[in-house]
């Protein structure tokens, strides 16, 4: 087993990718996965999670470190909410992505990110 995966997981709501993925993670022979989340969706996803899957509280300068060899940015995160989570997007494009996506649904979920912070 060889390396350290970091997985940055979406919102509460979509814990399980992060989990599947870093489950995969784990099977495919990773030394250590580690799961980066808000701290609420992490004390509901670690009861989840076999106890060799770390978890931390997601914040910028924990995923920025360079402990971690690999990065898996995306289960449960839409393209533009990644984007922006990580600051290659500003609020401003993210406003006009969800404008322009409103009528999917998505939009409104894009949106709403912006109010929430």
């Amino acid at each position: 087993a060889y390396g350290h995966v970091a997985i940055l997981a979406g919102p509460d709501e979509k814990l399980g990718a992060a989990g599947l993925s870093a489950l995969g993670a784990l099977r495919a022979g990773c030394g250590l996965t580690t799961v980066l989340a808000e701290k609420t969706g992490l004390d509901a996803l670690r009861p989840r999670l076999p106890l060799e899957i770390m978890t931390e509280t997601l914040d910028e300068k924990t995923f920025a470190s360079e402990k971690f060899d690999v990065a898996v940015v995306g289960p449960g995160l839409g393209t533009e909410e990644g984007a922006w989570r990580l600051g290659w997007i500003d609020d401003e494009q993210l406003a006009q992505r969800g404008q322009s996506l409103v009528k999917s649904g998505y939009g409104n979920y894009l949106l709403g990110l912006l109010e929430r912070g």
